[in-house]
């Protein structure tokens, strides 16, 4: 298992954007932030919440990037997230079949295909 500072090591490592505030330096990768402060302290948040502000990643989720590592951990934690979204329109799409509703039907598919094809993506990423 690593620690963050091996962590924060290994996002400093890739070819990502980095950018720099006065008082931090930070990647944000597929909906994660990595940020280290000029205190030295280093956080990592999530990114894909609707309101402005980023929160800290929940501890199941800090083990799997100290586990894993940040790049192949956020695929993971993408893939996870797009699972849910892809269960939501499959049981969506029972409701329309039931309902015999054809013009959302199709809109959903398409939904739920481009949801596969992005969790096809993260997949790739990481073998």
């Amino acid at each position: 298992m690593r620690t963050l500072s091996e962590l924060w090591a290994e996002a400093m490592r890739t070819d990502y954007t980095r950018s720099k505030t006065r008082y931090s330096e930070f990647i944000i990768l597929n909906g994660y932030k990595i940020e280290k402060m000029t205190t030295g302290e280093i956080t990592v948040y999530d990114t894909r919440n609707k309101s402005d502000f980023y929160t800290e990643v929940l501890k199941y989720e800090m083990d799997l990037f100290l586990i894993e590592g940040f790049k192949k951990g956020t695929h993971l934690l993408s893939i996870d997230h797009l699972e849910r979204k892809l269960e939501i329109k499959n049981n969506l799409i029972r409701y329309l079949l039931d309902r015999n509703n054809v013009s959302q039907l199709t809109k959903v598919k398409q939904q739920r295909n481009e949801i596969m094809r992005k969790i096809n993506n993260h997949y790739n990423k990481i073998k």
